[in-house]
């Protein structure tokens, strides 16, 4: 199974959120930064921190056991407007890359997308790191 080299995951708050966004950037060596933006960019707060061996194992079992590579997209059969966005990307140590834009206003993607989303943000503790807003 090849490692992950790097993780970027960014989420947005849509159109009746405050502008807040979030974007997260992890290291197969355990960095991880995260930037914080607030009121349509005018704020932003920086945060770093390093995550344990076992968490980054855990990610690259997420990422395999998900098929993050594998994931389709069809045309939608029901969405709403104005929702955020969650965009992945995720490249591997042997150069595989992909980048996924996940709207979360329609069923485009399957739901092992959102697992995938959830458990990177679970595995790096960013909840914890968040300040709080309107959006988060």
């Amino acid at each position: 199974m090849t490692q992950f080299k790097k993780i970027y995951l960014e989420r947005t708050s849509g159109y009746f959120g405050n502008g807040g966004i979030y974007k997260l950037f992890i290291t197969s060596k355990g960095n991880v930064h995260l930037t914080q933006e607030f009121h349509f960019g005018y704020e932003k707060k920086m945060r770093k921190w390093k995550i344990h061996k076992e968490a980054l194992n855990k990610l690259d079992e997420i990422i395999h056991k998900y098929g993050y590579f594998n994931l389709k997209e069809k045309e939608p059969t029901e969405g709403a407007t104005d929702m955020a966005f969650c965009t992945s990307e995720i490249e591997l140590e042997d150069g595989t890359k992909r980048k996924v834009e996940h709207y979360l206003g329609d069923n485009a993607w399957p739901k092992r997308l959102t697992t995938i989303e959830n458990w990177i943000d679970r595995i790096t503790g960013v909840d914890q790191y968040l300040e709080e807003s309107d959006f988060f």
